[in-house]
């Protein structure tokens, strides 16, 4: 992109350059969290997705049709479109949070490697990918709209419109949203769970800031890529991004196999997550302190100065890939470092390069968001991801400019500096909180037995404890079901036992009372009755005695 803003607008400095870098970084920066929270209130994301597709297209677009605008709009015309494409890349933080939110805690580096895999490829194969455009050069062929060039700078655009096209397609035709990892809240209370604890708001923070080293590294050496190589090695625009985007592709490749070594071989069962992202962090060190440009080094870097020549460093400016016409090296009236700084062996740089971030940039990716994602524990995590996100967001935003400003005044020295020093701090933290980084610790859930209940109208009741012994009186069709812990449920049977035996006592007993009180009326009017007759018997022979 560096050289296409210089194609464009020849007047563009290196530190409007890092302007456009972040302008990306800054759309996904202000975008991500609020997505994250509206993607929590929704519990959905599919429409959220296809709006940063969209908007993603749209920046896309806009960045292939720069050279239509005036020559000194064109900067602000890719300022803008990288700006919109930021936004729309906020879809990223929907993807790692629903990954988390649809996998268990077993399952969840496997799902992690899925999404942040995609999304890192992505982003290393990216230039990898201009390799493969370099033979159509510049300024290319016109296509089908009038005036609109494919050239060797803007057919990346119209690949990242198709894909963009191609995505919403899969999304609409494949995509079902199905949440396993999310506890919510009704549930706890139907299952009798405790609450989630809170989350250890110290380890988020180490997180992002963890975040915002990887994507300050990364995004600084994506800045300074090909321009530090055509200072460091004097070589061409064209052969700067050869070799580059070939360096990049045989890391997508090596990426490629870490995440396939996740996905299918299950490397977390044997790479403990806090152990991965220091390893990672100490190679990202390691690979600074090896491609360092020490004093005491040989050579010295092949200089040139752009005011002994006509448009900006070429005789001539109509042919701007002339590789006979162009100067290389370093810009001596650009920068007053050329004479200081040593020059590095092209091969060593990129090995260096291959190895050790091709290494830590995967490793840390799967690792990081898996760690952050258990952390959190088994919620939505929308904004939480928002916020990780709207980190490397930041990273790519202060990055550029930062690192520009160094590298303009001071040379590469400085940049390298200043990245040890960002990685060393985080090492430092990472030790000092090193048994907080871990998984949310839930509370064991206490085991419950389920008690039945079962009361009638006519007196009968039966009560059950799942998976023990029965005991009756009675039989009967209806009744009620009580939840009740393991501590409760055998008194409450004994109880319920104890109660049973004494009612069956308290029947038996009033049933004798009734019954002897009963017996001496029954008597009584058996008494009643005899001596009615009795008198009844003695008037029948009286009246007899008289009519006689």
């Amino acid at each position: 992109m560096r050289q296409y803003l210089q194609i464009m607008d020849s007047s563009a400095s290196e530190n409007f350059y890092g302007y456009i870098v972040a302008s990306y970084s800054l759309g996904q920066m202000i975008a991500s969290p609020i997505v994250g929270y509206l993607s929590n209130r929704l519990k959905k994301i599919r429409h959220l997705l296809y709006i940063g597709i969209f908007l993603a297209f749209l920046g896309n677009a806009l960045y292939l049709c720069v050279h239509l605008f005036p020559i000194e709009e064109r900067r602000y015309a890719l300022l803008i479109g990288r700006f919109v494409t930021g936004i729309g890349s906020s879809n990223i933080s929907l993807l790692k949070a629903y990954a988390s939110s649809a996998s268990t805690q077993r399952d969840r580096s496997r799902a992690i490697a899925l999404v942040t895999g995609g999304v890192a490829l992505g982003m290393t194969m990216g230039p990898a990918f201009q390799l493969l455009f370099t033979p159509i050069g510049y300024p290319g062929p016109n296509i089908l709209i009038s005036g609109l060039m494919l050239s060797m700078y803007t057919a990346p655009a119209l690949m990242a419109c198709i894909m963009n096209a191609v995505n919403a397609f899969c999304i609409f035709a494949y995509f079902r949203e199905v949440y396993a990892g999310v506890i919510s809240s009704r549930s706890q209370i139907n299952r009798n769970e405790p609450a989630l604890p809170k989350i250890d708001k110290r380890a988020l923070f180490l997180c992002y800031f963890t975040r915002f080293t990887q994507m300050f590294i990364n995004t600084n050496l994506e800045t300074l890529g090909a321009s530090l190589a055509m200072v460091l090695f004097a070589w061409t625009r064209t052969e700067s991004v050869k070799y580059f985007s070939a360096a990049q592709a045989i890391m997508s490749l090596l990426a490629f196999l870490i995440y396939v070594g996740f996905i299918m071989f299950r490397f977390d069962r044997f790479l403990h997550e806090r152990c991965n992202v220091i390893a990672s962090l100490f190679a990202l060190l390691l690979f600074h302190i090896l491609t360092y440009s020490y004093p005491f080094l040989p050579g010295h870097l092949t200089t040139y100065s752009s005011e002994d020549y006509p448009f900006n460093g070429t005789d001539i400016d109509d042919d701007i890939n002339n590789e006979e016409i162009q100067h290389v090296g370093c810009d001596t009236s650009k920068f007053s470092w050329c004479n200081s700084v040593r020059s590095t062996n092209p091969f060593y740089f990129y090995i260096c390069y291959i190895l050790f971030i091709g290494l830590a940039f995967p490793s840390l990716n799967v690792s990081l968001n898996t760690l952050f994602s258990k952390i959190i524990g088994p919620r939505r995590q929308g904004f939480q991801q928002g916020l990780l996100q709207m980190a490397g967001g930041a990273a790519r935003m202060v990055g550029p400019v930062v690192i520009s400003v160094l590298y303009s005044a001071y040379g590469p020295q400085s940049a390298w500096l200043m990245e040890m020093g960002v990685i060393s701090l985080n090492l430092a933290l990472l030790f000092t909180c090193y048994g907080r980084m871990i998984p949310l610790t839930i509370p064991p859930i206490k085991r419950t037995s389920t008690a039945t209940l079962i009361n009638s109208s006519n007196g009968t009741t039966i009560i059950k404890e799942n998976g023990g012994e029965e005991f009756k009186n009675g039989k009967t069709n209806g009744g009620i079901i009580l939840n009740l812990k393991n501590e409760e449920i055998k008194n409450k049977i004994i109880d319920e036992r104890t109660r049973l035996m004494e009612n069956n006592n308290c029947e038996n007993v009033g049933k004798e009372k009734i019954k002897s009180m009963e017996k001496p009326k029954r008597n009584e009017n058996k008494n009643i009755e005899e001596n009615k007759s009795e008198e009844n018997n003695t008037i029948n022979r009286m009246a007899s005695l008289d009519l006689e």
